[in-house]
């Protein structure tokens, strides 16, 4: 059985560690979704096992709140009803932060989520950009053209139970591109088959290298960092800095609710903390 400390110190102790758990795994979490490290690579497993340990210590923190009873202090005895008063005092102080915190997650949720999806319905241009031709960087929201060269394709699968979803990483590279230069360009398709004028060609290592040109949202340092493991296993030489088009069309929205979700449990999370805070305090509290 846990104690907990019972010294006003001690709580303060306890109830920083508390918070530094929840917010240093809180950003630790999002690194890993954001920069695709961390504990896994699958970001949607990771997510939601990392989610459960960061609530683990909820529990404590109702420990943590004040007691409703008295007891005796280092200097004697004081009366019942005065320490039952400052007790409450305490605890409704504490209450009022988490459901002030729940409130604010809530509205900063809500928020995210409405403007992520005003954005995803909003028009997007897309700007060609050749990478055999074209000088300079390219738009986020592009149309690029390269040969995508299969014989690097690096095929992932994620399982998350019984479903499994298979997560295909393509090079892009010039016409003249040569196995010994750096490839800074990649392609995550939607689907295993590209389809233009001339027909269709899987995204598959037993296929030629073929032409594409595929519209999509460019995202910085966007490969995993095992797929960038298994290319440069596999003899291609990645460039200082890469960029991921990825070809889904709210993709450049989804960070709006990847941070929508965490708020929205970091307020589930502060309700379910007063309700057994509420709990343990009725049942704490002494008949009559």
């Amino acid at each position: 059985m846990i104690t907990l400390p019972r010294s006003r110190w001690g709580r303060l102790v306890a109830a920083g560690l508390y918070l530094a758990w929840l917010f240093g795994g809180g950003a630790y979490l999002l690194y890993g979704l954001f920069t695709y490290r961390g504990t896994g690579y699958w970001w949607r497993a990771s997510f939601l096992g990392d989610l459960m340990v960061l609530m683990l210590p909820a529990y404590l923190l109702t420990k943590l709140l004040p007691a409703e009873s008295a007891g005796p202090s280092a200097q004697g005895v004081r009366p019942v009803s005065d320490a039952r008063g400052e007790n409450r005092a305490k605890a409704l102080r504490i209450r009022r932060a988490l459901l002030w915190i729940g409130l604010v997650s809530a509205v900063v949720a809500l928020a995210l989520g409405f403007v992520g999806y005003l954005r995803s319905n909003e028009p997007v241009t897309f700007a060609p950009f050749d990478l055999s031709r074209s000088l300079g960087s390219p738009p986020r929201h592009v149309e690029l053209t390269g040969v995508a060269q299969t014989p690097f394709v690096v095929v992932q699968a994620e399982h998350i139970g019984s479903h499994t979803t298979i997560h295909t990483y393509v090079p892009l590279t010039r016409s003249d591109w040569r196995p010994s230069d750096p490839v800074a360009f990649f392609l995550e398709p939607a689907t295993a088959v590209y389809v233009d004028e001339r027909g269709a060609a899987r995204f598959d290592r037993r296929t030629p290298p073929f032409p594409v040109r595929i519209r999509g949202t460019l995202f910085h340092d966007g490969l995993p960092a095992s797929v960038r493991a298994a290319f440069e296993k596999g003899g291609l030489q990645l460039a200082p800095s890469i960029q991921l088009l990825d070809p889904r069309p709210a993709a450049d929205v989804e960070i709006l609710f990847v941070l929508a979700i965490p708020a929205g449990l970091l307020a589930l999370l502060s309700l379910t903390i007063l309700l057994l805070a509420s709990f343990a305090g009725r049942r704490a509290t002494p008949a009559a």
